[in-house]
């Protein structure tokens, strides 16, 4: 298996077949979608349930973690070379995974890597990210240097160093802290291309 998308769940009916669809859809088709509900209380979990594709992996925790313990579960159960983090209420672009795993076959030196977004729903406007390791190294001091939920990481770097969510993380800006635990070990990068549609509204 090449590549794990891990995606997080916590009430996003709504929106979630559309966000699962453009990963099952997409042009990359050597991988498994494990998606976590962590413990949702609307009807998340009747929509994964109805969606047949065999790739579909569902985990249900028993307990409202937050989304970095969700990523945890979804990381230890993935199998893949690659971790590809998405979010249960954005799009992702056809070619976003080809392109990805492409660029990081090509730059081992690289853990973890993502790209450019495009705000849709209350906001329009491009998020845009550094593309070189010095650019996201200094990034990393001030803020996130790689969108969480567009991007791809090195599973091996994951299991060599241990690299996972703290339980003691707050709810927000744990991606943050994600990278800032994964700095001292690797590289990051970002492609010069949107990857991933990314939903703003009050949800």
């Amino acid at each position: 298996m090449k590549v794990s998308v891990v995606m997080p769940v916590y009430n996003k009916e709504a929106f979630l077949r559309e966000a699962v669809e453009s990963i099952l859809h997409g042009s990359f088709t050597d991988l498994e979608l494990i998606c976590v509900d962590d413990k949702s209380t609307d009807g998340s979990m009747a929509v994964l349930r109805s969606i047949t594709d065999p790739r579909l992996r569902i985990i249900a925790l028993e307990v409202n973690g937050g989304p970095g313990i969700a990523a945890n579960a979804g990381m230890d159960a993935a199998t893949g070379e690659y971790i590809v983090r998405m979010d249960a209420d954005d799009i992702a672009v056809p070619e976003r995974i080809a392109k990805q795993v492409a660029f990081m076959d090509a730059h081992p030196e690289i853990g973890a890597s993502g790209g450019q977004l495009q705000l849709f729903g209350d906001e329009h406007a491009p998020w845009t990210f550094p593309l070189g390791a010095d650019d996201c190294a200094a990034r990393l001091v001030f803020g996130v240097p790689v969108s969480q939920g567009a991007s791809i990481l090195r599973r091996s770097v994951l299991l060599a160093h241990g690299l996972r969510f703290d339980p003691t993380w707050p709810r927000i800006g744990e991606d943050w802290l994600f990278w800032l635990r994964m700095g001292p070990h690797t590289r990051f990068a970002n492609l010069p291309e949107v990857l991933v549609r990314y939903r703003r509204g009050p949800q």
